[in-house]
């Protein structure tokens, strides 16, 4: 399985509607401090939020993860997250089945948000956001493949390969995690940010 480094626009500073109508201000100062609370919660946690097929309140079973939100970032009135997208939804992407995203949000106490899950689809509530580009070899991104070595100890070029191999392997061993639990299940045995 390949795992690449992707770059995206989530968000942007307007006023938006929910899925249900529901008007919100997005000022940059509350994308800001999305980014902020996200990259501080990951770093603590270790916990990403998820890349999805679709918003799981949309669906009637639970969505499988086809990626994991590495980081959050605000620039230019514009919110970003970079992660790591497995083949099947950068082949979606590419084949153009999905053209959009749309940032699922948690209400925070006080107004704030935080960023629970990304999901790709075809309708998004806002509306005029960068168009979405997993072109193979995108410049400033990397693409890896790892496998696992089952007669000896693998070397691994970076703590991302080691974690994709820990996560596959784990995925052996428990058949009923998805790639996102596994990754989290294993996370605290590598030294990854």
């Amino acid at each position: 399985m390949n795992l690449e480094i992707k770059r995206f626009q989530i968000s942007k500073v307007r006023t938006h509607a929910d899925s249900r109508g529901a008007k919100h201000i997005f000022s940059s100062e509350k994308l800001q401090a999305v980014a902020d609370e996200y990259n501080r919660r990951k770093a603590a946690k270790g916990k990403s939020a998820p890349l999805f097929i679709r918003h799981p309140s949309m669906l009637k079973t639970p969505p499988k993860s086809l990626g994991l939100v590495t980081e959050l970032t605000f620039s230019d009135g514009k919110l970003y997250a970079e992660a790591y997208s497995t083949d099947e939804l950068t082949d979606l992407i590419r084949r153009g089945v999905y053209k959009h995203c749309s940032a699922g949000f948690d209400l925070l106490k006080g107004g704030g948000l935080k960023l629970n899950h990304v999901a790709f689809l075809n309708n998004p509530a806002v509306k005029g956001m960068d168009a979405l580009e997993f072109d193979a070899g995108q410049a400033g991104y990397i693409t890896f493949e790892t496998e696992i070595c089952q007669f000896s100890a693998p070397e691994y070029p970076s703590e991302a390969h080691r974690l994709d191999a820990y996560a596959r392997a784990y995925m052996q061993e428990h058949p009923q995690a998805d790639y996102a639990a596994a990754v989290r299940a294993c996370l605290h045995l590598t030294n990854y940010r």
